[in-house]
């Protein structure tokens, strides 16, 4: 980390240690690794010229140690993907979910304003989001859609509720959404109910304001951990190594 900030200056590097949390931490010679953020100078500057929508999901490590890692990206022009950052953490929770996104704000969204990431399903986004004040009218927050119907299908176990849920959500004619949306209530009269605390802008394309750009799911950052599926298995310190050899790849063959 302190040779990235040496020869890339600009890259942001945050730890927290075990000991952080520590009232009396004098005489201490040691310290016990708990989270890992870093984001890559040319990534942050990179994010300006990509829509203002970043995608965030979580995902185990399957290496000697446990934790998760938590990935940030954006998509450009072309629909290509741009690693914005990463961080390692002991577990997907509103505390870590929180500290993640605080540094993004302060580190990578902070340049732009109206930047919206779409909610991958995990509650502990939801709080952290809502304590951070991610909101209206300076950023946006937007569920994705996939895990949005998947909870409500799951809620109902109704045959056919997710996908129904998918149309309804993917609708850019308002007439054609309040047909969809009346069949659903035919299907099933709960929906009005299960939908009360979620408002329309947050899940429907239709009433959306083209916040997330016509990007209805999390598939972008899913692709990215698909594709570091292997770096995932290693100890740690390899798996930054190859996180920021991904990256640099990414760079490369994209250069031109």
């Amino acid at each position: 980390m302190e040779v990235l900030q040496c020869f890339n200056v600009g890259t942001k590097v945050d730890w927290v240690f075990k000991e952080d949390e520590m009232e009396d931490r004098v005489g201490l010679e040691e310290v016990t690794f708990k989270r890992l953020f870093r984001a890559f100078k040319p990534c942050i500057d990179g994010f300006e010229h990509c829509m203002p929508v970043i995608h965030i999901d979580g995902t185990h490590i399957y290496g000697p140690y446990p934790g998760v890692l938590l990935s940030d990206v954006a998509v450009d022009g072309l629909s290509h993907i741009l690693p914005l950052a990463f961080a390692i953490v002991e577990s997907e929770n509103v505390s870590s979910w929180g500290w993640f996104m605080d540094r993004l704000r302060r580190f990578i969204a902070g340049r732009r304003h109206g930047v919206t990431p779409p909610n991958p399903g995990h509650s502990g986004i939801v709080d952290a989001m809502q304590q951070m004040r991610w909101c209206e009218p300076l950023d946006h927050h937007r569920f994705c859609i996939r895990h949005l119907a998947t909870n409500f299908a799951t809620a109902y176990r109704r045959k056919g509720l997710k996908n129904r849920l998918v149309e309804l959500a993917s609708q850019v004619q308002e007439k054609k959404f309040e047909f969809i949306w009346k069949q659903l209530l035919i299907e099933e009269p709960r929906t009005e109910e299960w939908f009360e605390d979620k408002p329309l802008s947050k899940w429907s394309l239709t009433y959306d304001g083209g916040k997330r750009f016509g990007m209805m799911t999390t598939d972008h950052a899913e692709s990215w951990n698909n594709a570091i599926l292997d770096a995932r298995k290693l100890p740690i310190s390899f798996l930054v190594r190859a996180l920021f050899l991904k990256t640099a790849e990414y760079f490369d063959e994209r250069r031109l």
